[in-house]
């Protein structure tokens, strides 16, 4: 956020490591940071325009899904679960390091200031998400897995 000064991050949740960031933050001196805790995602996503997905380890990434589902433009670490679930869409914006907050921060700022874009990223995205992701797709590609077809149908 150093990097950002007319920008806000907000971070929703909490966890083990929420005192070290709020040292941090106090250390650094940044004052465009805010924790909400733990809030609903529908409050949370009226809240924001873009999420960041700085993990270096994600399975399954959850949060970067519930994003795109709410129209929101996603920037993200190469982890494995975004890389193997995203990495189809040509619209998908990942940081090439991890640990490189500049890159992070010119990301934002670029796509801050591109709506148009953004907004034909965004649909093009939830237009993905739907057609791989739905609950009815989701069904199917289980029900297809050999491990399933002769012990429970999936409905």
């Amino acid at each position: 956020m150093k990097y950002l000064d007319d920008y806000k991050l907000i971070i929703g949740g909490s966890g083990d490591l929420e005192e070290k960031y709020k040292n941090l933050i106090k250390k650094l001196n940044l004052k465009n940071v805010e924790f909400l805790g733990w809030i609903k995602s529908e409050d949370f996503f009226k809240k924001i325009d873009l999420m960041v997905m700085s993990s270096f380890y994600e399975a399954f990434p959850l949060t970067v899904i519930e994003s795109i589902s709410k129209s929101k433009i996603v920037i993200s670490s190469k982890n494995k679960g975004s890389l193997q679930i995203f990495d189809d869409l040509d619209k998908t914006i990942f940081v090439d390091n991890v640990t490189d907050s500049f890159e992070y921060a010119e990301k934002i700022k670029y796509f801050s200031k591109n709506v148009d874009l953004v907004n034909k990223i965004t649909k093009e995205n939830h237009e993905y998400l739907i057609k791989n992701f739905s609950l009815d797709i989701l069904k199917d590609k289980l029900n297809s897995i050999d491990l399933f077809k002769n012990s429970v149908k999936i409905n």
